[in-house]
């Protein structure tokens, strides 16, 4: 187990980052076999404008491939110090997998020791670093990441992780020394991704029938837009990917990212959407997928619904002691005469006591309960719920109060 002395406490910070051989900080594209080549490097930046007093002799820690949602790529990581920061003492750190993702990193998920990171050392401090504002950085290690295989996810990140411990950090600061658990800050790594392939389509439809079904006559229809509600809020807004539907109603997302997105359509005035029930699509995509028939259905016909109820109280309200009838007759009474004649449009209530119209025109519409033998109707007022609907319209809680005659 490598030790070395503990040095006068200080808020000082250090940042490590990896780079690749030039600077750059991302890698598209990726093929089995690469051998993607990496630079290590600590910058300590202090207050004053003398840079020669940001120096550095020790930094211990490991190197990682972490994947973002599933990752782009497995490849294995190795290390090699660079002088002086390779002088005795240090370590090249240990090939392991610290992450349990199935590459191999380096490093060690033990801070109490030493053993297995990459552990940095110089003889003494070291000024020779290449000058930044007000500090200097320090190249400490090349490294090397073998691409094994391609994955599906977002993102793959080669980063540094700090041990995390006091014994692993020494360096200065405008003069002043520093050996603190934390004070070496982890910075950017280089990122791994793909140019993005996955496609999204599907249609938006006239769904006349209102089955939420694309059939039967049902065409498509224009002018809608459907985008990627990427914060989840229902609206457009801007920076979200859309696009307007063709003329036969269809639309297509190319070049999609890999990510999770809820696809939806921008409302209109006179249509309502029956499919799906959510209102959107909540999809997942990896690398070169596509999601197919994400369609939207919408209707400019109109619903009416409510529930047949059990008024024991006469009170003419639906109280939550009381509980709905199943089985009753409701009726659009057409000529307006209180009875449900041939051809007149009729449906039952469900178990719960609850009934619905739909598939019906904008107009004007009588809605009634054919009485049965034993009851008397308590609510609405005149036996009958008087409604007008534009395209698309709805009425809901349209309640029938039923009392039991003894």
């Amino acid at each position: 187990m490598l030790i070395e002395p503990l040095e006068p406490r200080q808020l000082l910070s250090a940042v490590v980052d990896v780079r690749l051989p030039g600077g750059g900080k991302s890698v598209v594209n990726p093929v089995v076999g690469q051998k993607i080549d990496l630079q290590v490097w600590v910058t300590i930046t202090g207050s004053d404008s003398d840079i020669t007093n940001e120096q550095l002799q020790i930094a211990v820690g490991s190197l990682l491939s972490t994947n973002v949602n599933g990752g782009v790529v497995l490849g294995n990581m190795t290390a090699t110090l660079m002088a002086p920061f390779n002088a005795i003492g240090s370590q090249n750190g240990t090939p392991t997998d610290l992450d349990s993702d199935g590459d191999l990193d380096v490093g060690s998920n033990d801070p109490s020791v030493a053993d297995g990171f990459i552990y940095a050392r110089a003889d003494g401090m070291d000024s020779s670093g290449t000058p930044v504002t007000k500090g200097q950085a320090f190249e400490i290690a090349t490294a090397q990441f073998t691409v094994n295989s391609l994955l599906g996810g977002i993102e793959t990140d080669l980063v540094f992780r700090p041990r995390g411990t006091d014994n692993g950090y020494l360096y200065e600061q405008d003069g002043v020394s520093s050996v603190t658990s934390g004070n070496l800050v982890a910075g950017t790594g280089v990122a791994i991704t793909r140019t993005p392939s996955s496609t999204i389509n599907g249609r938006v439809f006239n769904d006349k029938n209102g089955s939420g079904v694309f059939d039967g006559d049902d065409t498509g229809i224009d002018g809608f837009r459907v985008f990627l509600d990427i914060n989840g809020n229902g609206i457009l807004d801007d920076g979200e990917i859309s696009k307007p539907v063709s003329s036969t109603g269809t639309y297509h997302f190319t070049a999609v990212p890999p990510g999770t997105y809820r696809v939806r359509e921008v409302f209109r005035d006179g249509w309502r959407q029956s499919f799906p029930a959510l209102g959107y699509y909540e999809i997942t995509l990896g690398y070169n997928e596509t999601a197919k028939t994400q369609s939207f259905a919408n209707t400019d016909t109109i619903v009416i619904k409510g529930t047949v109820f059990m008024d024991a109280n006469k009170n003419k309200l639906f109280d939550s002691a009381e509980g709905g009838i199943p089985g009753w007759t409701l009726f659009l009474d057409q000529n307006n005469n209180g009875i449900l004649d041939a051809g007149e449009v009729s449906t039952l209530t469900d178990v719960n006591g609850n009934y619905r119209f739909f598939n019906l025109p904008a107009g004007h519409y009588l809605v009634r309960a054919a009485q049965q033998a034993g009851y008397k109707l308590t609510t609405p007022a005149g036996g009958v719920h008087n409604i007008t609907l534009g395209n698309a319209g709805t009425k809901s809680n349209q309640l029938f109060g039923e009392k039991r005659l003894k």
